[in-house]
């Protein structure tokens, strides 16, 4: 192997430090060839001199294939090699964000307070989703019942799916009418009718009968939880921070503005 690398260095002065070969304007690096060869070497007793230049050789002519697959455009052309790249490319970049030190644990115990809601335990709801037609009925309906008209006399649509049983978690609220009824059941007061909510087929009103408040465990029963969410939180800063700079460095355009 030893003769083989010398003779490529004879033959190729000008290459790079790190390289073992240069294809074109791109270097075969020395790691990559090693790290081959340990492949080989895995599922062999030894690797001779041939066996070297014949892992090369390989390497050389995928060298070429990359090659002109780029310049056939199929990177940017391929679904599924465009879906690969983007995802190789988002590791690259969240690459060094993930080499940073770990949070302390004061930075921890200021997201699990900022992000608080996240983590409480045990809230339920019992409420009512109250289908109609469109939005101008759904505010007819409110305005009865803030003049105490009974639920049951506003003129609701049946609702499109059997109600559950309730009281409900605000995740499983969520899964069931979307964010928009999830956020009001927990913001509205008890017995009041929230504004009309837009929906795919006309609009709903709220009104919770109900509510038990959730309770913020004790941060250390769910610091692992806090770390995940602010090492997920830092990942995506740190992606708008890179498409941020990247808008900056190369020209977009787009139709109409």
């Amino acid at each position: 192997m030893g003769l083989v690398l010398v003779a490529f260095a004879a033959v190729r002065p000008n290459l790079a430090n790190n390289a073992v070969a240069q294809v074109g304007t791109r270097s075969i690096r020395q790691i990559d060839y090693d790290r081959a060869l340990q492949g080989v070497a895995a599922d062999r007793r030894s690797v001779d001199a041939k066996l070297a230049e014949h892992v090369l050789d390989r390497l050389i002519d995928e060298e070429l294939l990359v090659q002109h697959g780029m310049a056939l455009g199929l990177a940017t052309e391929d679904p599924r090699l465009r879906a690969e790249l983007v995802r190789a490319t988002l590791e690259a970049v969240l690459a060094e964000r993930r080499g940073e030190p770990p949070a302390s644990d004061d930075q921890l115990r200021e997201h699990y307070q900022r992000r608080a809601d996240l983590f409480r335990l045990g809230g339920r709801v019992a409420v009512d989703v109250l289908y109609f037609s469109s939005v101008a009925s759904a505010e007819r309906a409110r305005k009865l019942l803030e003049d105490g008209t009974k639920l049951d006399k506003i003129g609701a649509l049946p609702a499109p799916f059997p109600a559950p049983v309730d009281p409900l978690s605000k995740p499983r609220l969520r899964d069931l009418h979307g964010p928009r009824v999830a956020d009001a059941a927990w913001e509205l007061p008890i017995g009041h009718p929230s504004a009309p909510i837009a929906v795919a087929h006309g609009a709903v009103l709220v009104w919770v009968r109900s509510r038990t408040d959730a309770e913020l465990p004790p941060f250390e029963s769910v610091r692992e939880q806090v770390r995940e969410d602010l090492d997920r939180a830092r990942d995506e800063q740190a992606l708008q921070r890179w498409l941020s700079e990247a808008r900056r460095r190369v020209r977009v355009m787009v139709r109409g503005k």
